[in-house]
């Protein structure tokens, strides 16, 4: 190999310039709502029904109304997608949810009905599949795969969205607190839960409040950089604990995986299961008590008034089983004897159970 003289570019991540940075899957969808309404006459929003309702609150509160289509579970508990026709001024959301490809995805015309097309690829960055989707917009929230205080990508695919200028600085101090006070938990000091807990918690208030076009803070920029340069480590350890996973859950009739993930180019973001005798919300609650946290994606709230009987089933069942890089297979086995423990009744609980006050229900999208 050649020695010395010129640097070169790396084959690793490279920002396209039309990306641009936020600090957060909020503040991102803000600033391309912001663009839509500049850009065209949007009256309404066709979103999916199943969503996190910090994505539908942005578009009401810039004055565009929000209809749904149908995202449900078909009759092998999979996640299917139905979208009707577009509507007069109507923008298309659009997801493909944790990390796998949406396999059953019924249109009713074509993309370029809609006056233009946001895709949330928050799920799908680190897989490699090709969309099919000719969005003009699409927007990433790096929170939920990795440790930043607050970080998103938005890009309009043929001009600059707007740059934000100003930063919060108590939402990122909180959650740098936070982290920082879970770090040392986990290493085995003596922390009580609920200090960083409920930091998260009033970080995570904050969004809900504000969600304007923030800067992320610049620790993050760096964060983000390193991330993606070991994405390839990430996307395989992710690759090998969801497959520990779901080989042990086709033994387990009472769960069902609703996607169909393809190991030659997903990256699991979480593996989602039907729970399919009623019982998820005991299943999570005893995982909790045995120190196994596994998020529900996602609750319903007001925001999903009009969502159709067989939207709501997800929300009733859907269960997210943890398969991050932090973690090995070994741990996935962990996770597999628990639930096989809870169905065969054979159940035992930790010194310390579950208090609801410590954790919360809501898994944010951004």
């Amino acid at each position: 190999m050649e020695i010395g003289s010129e640097f070169w570019i790396d084959k690793d991540y490279i920002v396209d310039p039309m990306e641009q940075f936020y600090m957060s899957g909020r503040s991102a969808l803000n600033a391309i709502i912001l663009d839509v309404k500049k850009k065209y006459a949007a009256e309404q929003v066709l979103m999916p029904s199943y969503c996190c309702d910090s994505m539908i609150v942005p578009f009401i509160r810039n004055q565009i109304r929000v209809r749904f289509y149908d995202v449900y579970l078909d009759n092998d508990h999979k996640i299917s997608v139905e979208i009707p026709n577009a509507e007069k001024n109507e923008v298309l959301f659009l997801i493909h949810y944790f990390g796998a490809k949406v396999r059953k995805f019924h249109i009713q015309g074509k993309f370029s009905d809609w006056i233009t097309v946001i895709e949330d690829k928050t799920h799908s960055f680190f897989s490699g599949f090709d969309s099919d989707i000719d969005s003009e917009y699409e927007f990433v929230s790096f929170r939920k795969w990795f440790a930043v205080s607050g970080i998103a990508m938005a890009k309009n695919t043929n001009r600059d969205l707007i740059v934000p200028d100003a930063t919060n600085d108590k939402f990122i101090a909180l959650r740098n607190d936070a982290f920082s006070e879970k770090a040392r938990y986990i290493s085995g000091v003596q922390i009580n839960k609920d200090q960083f807990l409920n930091k998260f918690r009033e970080a995570e208030e904050i969004l809900d409040i504000d969600s304007m076009c923030y800067r992320p803070d610049r620790k993050d920029y760096y964060r983000l950089t390193q991330r993606l340069h070991q994405q390839e480590a990430l996307v395989q350890a992710r690759r090998a604990n969801a497959a520990v996973l779901i080989k042990e859950l086709e033994k387990i009739p009472q769960l069902s995986v609703m996607v169909d993930f393809d190991f030659n180019q997903d990256c699991p973001l979480f593996v989602p299961v039907a729970e399919l005798t009623g019982q998820r919300d005991q299943l999570r609650r005893y995982l909790i008590e045995n120190q196994v946290y596994c998020p529900v994606h996602w609750p319903t709230s007001l925001y999903h008034e009009g969502i159709s009987a067989k939207a709501q089933e997800i929300y009733d069942n859907e269960l997210s089983l943890v398969c991050d890089q932090r973690y090995s297979p070994e741990e996935m086995i962990k996770i597999i004897k628990l639930i096989r423990n809870y169905y065969s009744g054979d159940i035992v609980y930790k010194e310390q159970p579950w208090k609801s006050t410590n954790h919360t229900d809501r898994m944010k999208s951004s």
